[in-house]
């Protein structure tokens, strides 16, 4: 299993679709770099922080409504997004192109979290456009790691869309990442890359990019996010049928999760176990561990892998052999993924109710979904999208290699010269994703 984009999916029928629903699902929820984490004293400090704004600058006031904002994604949407719309009001009349930057940037992350991801998109876009004019005059380093950022979260809204350019957009920002020492963004792209081939039926690949994540999380001492990776890597290493392996990593979780107070990151944690479990044929123990994930997702308002969940128990009561529940998860598959207008997840639900339908001798509803499925994946082209995928890991790879041996050609260029050369290359490939 994998959304990620999160969690790798075990579904082996029409395997190629399968592999393509992880990406979606989860890459956002680890992947998304927000920093927005449930707390439970999330109210106390959104009043503490809110009477300081008016004893405030105005530098300082936008950040301050930045920072509630987010504070409130836990507790009220309306909230949380009118709130970072204040503070985005506020740059705007003091054309402030870092503020307004990190404005739209911040609603995005919003969007993505309440699961808008054209919304989160258009936000990210409208981040890069500003940030973009901004760091053709100020090439700080605060500039150019938000502008990698929002470069970065572009392909994340666009995987919950099931449109995979993350390749594209780690090409775009690598050399300015490496170029300041943004670990933490190279850990996440490492991540997204094993997210990517495991994605498209390569785990074996998926494991090398897992491998190597966990150096940059160590450099970074972004050990947080480091727990959602471990969480992927488990999925892959269960595809991988390397189930005392997975059962090794996930005993390593297990020592620290309750250390956490997100239950976010609880919730993920369920999810993962159920997916090992179901790797290892234990149905009822997955089933258990997925209600417990579900029973912390219904407590949250951040709903992004609700998906993937339901997936797993789809799958989950097929292996079962309960085709009832599997038909009442399935149609709730549905339901989410035409919300995000997700074609690839769609086609493939729908190839399962059909099977689901038939194994309970409902021949008209099995005929129905399979006409369903034949008329949504006749539009769909995944085999060349598995190719582009390995064809960019490839130019990436063979573009990395190059800057390590010329350094960048000379260390004394500057940042800014170095962005306007990749720019001059990537707007082309964004011209393509966009038409």
């Amino acid at each position: 299993m994998a959304s990620s984009p999160f969690f790798i999916l075990k579904i082996k029928l029409q395997r190629q679709y399968y592999d393509r629903l992880t990406l979606l699902v989860f890459c956002g929820l680890l992947l998304a770099m927000n920093s927005i984490f449930a707390q439970t004293q999330n109210q106390q400090k959104i009043d503490s922080l809110t009477n300081l704004l008016g004893k405030s600058s105005i530098d300082n006031s936008i950040n301050l409504y930045y920072q509630i904002s987010k504070l409130y994604v836990e507790i009220d949407s309306s909230k949380a997004i009118s709130t970072a719309r204040k503070g985005l009001d506020k740059a705007l009349k003091e054309k402030n192109l870092y503020h307004i930057g990190k404005g739209n940037f911040v609603l995005g992350g919003i969007y993505l979290d309440y699961n808008y991801p054209f919304k989160a998109e258009a936000s990210y876009r409208r981040a890069d456009s500003v940030l973009t004019r901004l760091i053709t005059k100020d090439s700080s380093k605060a500039n150019l790691k938000l502008w990698v950022r929002a470069n970065f979260n572009i392909s994340v809204a666009l995987s919950y869309q099931g449109i995979n350019e993350d390749i594209k957009y780690l090409e775009k920002i690598t050399p300015i990442a490496e170029k300041i020492g943004f670990n933490r963004i190279l850990a996440i792209a490492n991540t997204n890359l094993g997210i990517s081939f495991f994605n498209s039926g390569q785990p074996e690949k998926a494991y090398q990019y897992f491998k190597t994540s966990g150096k940059w999380y160590e450099e970074a001492k972004d050990y947080n996010t480091f727990l959602e990776d471990r969480f992927m890597f488990v999925g892959c290493l269960v595809e991988m049928d390397s189930i005392e392996a997975a059962k090794q990593v996930l005993t390593k979780i297990e020592s620290i999760i309750d250390t956490i107070p997100n239950k976010q990151k609880k919730q993920m944690y369920y999810l993962t176990r159920g997916q090992y479990n179901f790797g290892a044929k234990k149905y009822n123990k997955a089933i258990s561990d997925f209600k417990k994930a579900e029973d912390l997702l219904m407590q949250s308002q951040v709903i992004r892998n609700n998906l993937q969940l339901q997936l797993d128990f789809m799958e989950t009561y097929s292996a079962m052999g309960d085709y009832k529940n599997a038909i009442l998860r399935a149609q709730n598959c549905l339901d989410l993924v035409k919300l995000n207008k997700n074609s690839v997840i769609e086609a493939e639900v729908y190839k399962q109710l059909s099977t689901f339908y038939s194994l309970l001798g409902d021949a008209n509803q099995a005929y129905s979904s399979l006409t369903n499925y034949v008329q949504i994946s006749d539009s769909l082209n995944i085999a060349d999208r598995d190719k582009e995928v390995n064809l960019l890991e490839t130019k990436y790879q063979s573009e990395k290699k190059e800057r390590e041996i010329l350094q960048l050609k000379n260390d004394n260029d500057s940042v800014e010269l170095e962005l306007t050369k990749k720019q001059s290359q990537n707007y082309f490939l964004l011209s393509i994703s966009m038409g």
